[in-house]
Formats: structure tokens, C-alpha cells, sequence
């Protein structure tokens, strides 16, 4: 994972009251609008090429009676240079927060439109604590808690998206499209930490005399000015996949 980020700590106070939060008042089953499974997408989950959402009506993690949602993607992205199998990745809602079945310990829920996050018996604000270690795994969960909770007004058929793309970029088709994801714990975080990812990605790609070129940059804050993602897309059109 790429470092070098002092800007995630500029006016963040870290917190160490867990105690501050009420967890009686959590209620993330009341936010909650997805109910079944859907080809429309939010945003985000549109432009890196995730074609749906699976709703399954199952038990969830140690019996409790919930949904399984489920990633419906013919591939995955890079997340701070990691691959990630979005498709092998199940979620659920387990004590009113949204867990990875197979890591249920993190967890990702909202009150008063503010993130939570949960590590283990310790439960606090996003915007008030960092936490380095397990920065993939909480993206990656607060990016599918706001897909669960978007309006479905406020999302896109992953049809029309995929129409634009081969609009936009007809030389390009999308398994010659690779996606590089840089999180940071604030806006001008991701920015700092996208920049020196994509200077590393455009030497391999001269090293490696790569026909992958750059498409764009995108970055989405879904809460505000916190937790945001830039995407970077590259077209690879010579099939030689990307250069890592």
C-alpha cells in the first residue's frame, strides 16, 4: 500500500472515546433501500465496471436472518495497488452494521448521516479516527454501505454505462479496461496519494513498453469531504493487461 499521505491527519482530532457513540440508536435496516437484486448501480460502483447487485434473502452470518448481498462484476479493480475480487466478496447485515461475511469483526453503519466503523468491541466515528491497517477493507464496506442505501432514483443502469464507455473510448472494450483505485481518509488525501500512484503506474508502463494509456480520473467522496476514492482508468488495447 502507498504512504506518504500526511495530509490524512490536517484537522482530524483523533478520537479514542468509544464509549461516545449510543449504539442503541443505530438502526441501519431503516436506511436501507435496496431489497432486491438490480442492474442499477450508484455512481461509483458504475465506473468501475460493477454490472449489478445480488439480493439474496438467506441467513447471514452466525444465524442471524438477513440479506446477502452479493457483486455482480466480470472483474475486479485495484484498490492502494491490491487487487480486489469485488465478485468473491459477500456482505451482510449483522448488528446493525454492514460486515464481509468472512471478516465480521470490521464493520461499516450510519447514524445521523455520519459513517461508523466497528473493529472488533471498539465502535467510532469515521471522521474522527484513522485507521491504516484495515483501510481497504473499511472502503471497500462503506463503498457497498452507500450502494444499499442510495435512492434508487440516483442511480444508472450499468447498460447505459456500458454504452458510453464504448461511445466515449470505441478502441477500448472493457476487459481491456483496468481500474486503479487510490482511498484516502480526505479528499486532498486521495488526491496526494493518486498522485504518486499513477507517476509509478505511467514508469512501469514506459518500462514495460505498455499499450496502456491513460482514460481518466474520477473522485468520489460519498460522505461528504471523508473516506474518498479516485479511480483511475486505463485502456489497455493491445490486450497486454496492465503492468503490474
Amino acid at each position: 500500500m502507498l504512504s506518504g499521505c500526511s495530509k490524512e491527519t490536517e484537522g482530524v482530532k483523533e478520537n479514542t472515546d468509544f464509549n461516545a457513540i449510543d449504539i442503541s440508536q443505530i438502526d441501519l435496516s431503516k436506511n436501507v433501500v435496496l431489497k432486491h437484486s438490480t442492474n442499477n448501480v450508484g455512481s461509483l460502483f458504475g465506473k468501475i465496471g460493477i454490472k449489478g447487485v445480488e439480493v439474496n434473502n438467506k441467513m447471514g452470518p452466525k444465524g442471524s436472518n438477513t440479506s446477502l448481498y452479493k457483486i455482480d462484476s466480470k472483474k475486479g479493480f485495484y484498490l492502494n495497488r491490491k487487487y480486489i475480487s469485488i465478485k468473491d466478496y459477500t456482505f451482510a447485515i449483522k448488528d446493525n452494521f454492514l460486515v464481509n461475511v468472512d471478516n465480521i469483526e470490521l464493520g461499516a453503519s450510519i447514524i445521523d448521516n455520519r459513517i461508523i466503523l466497528k473493529n472488533g468491541d471498539k465502535i467510532y466515528f469515521a471522521d474522527s479516527k484513522l485507521d491504516r491497517e484495515n483501510e481497504n477493507d473499511f472502503t471497500i464496506l462503506t463503498m457497498m454501505l452507500s450502494e444499499i442505501i442510495t435512492p434508487f432514483e440516483n442511480k444508472i443502469s450499468s447498460k447505459d454505462i456500458s454504452s458510453r464507455m464504448t461511445t466515449e473510448f470505441p478502441d477500448c472494450n472493457f476487459m481491456n479496461t483496468y481500474y486503479e483505485m487510490f482511498s484516502g481518509f480526505t479528499r486532498s488525501a486521495a488526491a496526494h496519494r493518486t498522485e504518486i500512484g499513477t507517476r509509478m503506474i505511467d514508469q512501469l508502463i514506459d518500462y514495460s513498453d505498455s499499450s496502456c494509456r491513460l482514460k481518466g480520473v474520477d473522485t468520489y467522496c460519498e460522505w461528504g469531504d471523508f473516506i474518498c476514492v479516485t479511480v483511475v482508468t486505463y485502456c489497455c488495447p493491445d490486450g497486454d493487461g496492465f503492468p503490474y
